[in-house]
């Protein structure tokens, strides 16, 4: 299973790989701190659950290619505040989680 987590900030990164390493055990998260990066992996990689830190609208053209390649993947995505939620729901993600991220 490959996971996917989009974000800039390191912090984020270090939250979500600590929680998913609880919750599965055959996984592997790849990261990506820029858009090429997050391209690269979708081009080379099925993924099955993305994690994906909105800076702005670009992050949900992003989701779209990861789910034009997968239809079945899980898109959770990661705000500071409630500002894109309808947006996120729009495209059907499994989740939209405003900051702080804890495991609960």
């Amino acid at each position: 299973m490959y996971i996917l987590i989009y974000s800039k900030n390191n912090e984020t990164i270090n939250k979500l790989k600590n929680i998913l390493l609880g919750m599965f055990d055959e996984q592997t998260s790849l990261i990506a701190k820029s858009e090429m990066e997050a391209r690269e992996i979708i081009k080379e990689k099925q993924i099955s659950l993305a994690f994906i830190q909105i800076g702005d609208l670009k992050e949900f053209e992003l989701a779209k290619r990861i789910i034009k390649k997968n239809p079945v993947v899980n898109i959770v995505f990661i705000a500071d505040n409630e500002k894109y939620s309808h947006k996120a729901f729009e495209i059907f993600a499994s989740g939209y989680i405003i900051k702080p991220i804890t495991e609960k």
